[in-house]
């Protein structure tokens, strides 16, 4: 899962990232899975490129992680549907 996550960060744009905060949908007491994470991040992400923190916070406390479990169920239940060209959630700046 910390690949997967390190993964999709690594592919959004620079001044999204550099000392951006990384909110994911979890408990503070996941120490194990945040030091995890935090490593893969650190080998994916662009040199000179960090982020400020990491927190672990239950998706019921932020909106936004309510929408990200919507979205990764949506997309959990019938992968074969989906194409980037058929979903488009947000378009960057070129």
């Amino acid at each position: 899962m910390a690949d997967f996550i390190a993964l999709c960060v690594s592919g959004l744009p620079p001044e999204l990232l550099h000392n951006a905060i990384l909110f994911y949908d979890g408990e503070k007491e996941q120490q194990s899975f945040k030091n995890t994470l935090r490593a893969a991040l650190s080998e994916s992400m662009q040199p000179g490129i960090f982020l400020r923190n990491i927190k672990a916070v239950p998706a019921k406390r932020i909106d936004g992680l309510q929408i990200a479990d919507m979205l990764a169920g949506f997309i959990r239940s019938d992968p074969f549907s989906i194409r980037s060209s058929m979903v488009k959630i947000i378009q960057y700046p070129d």
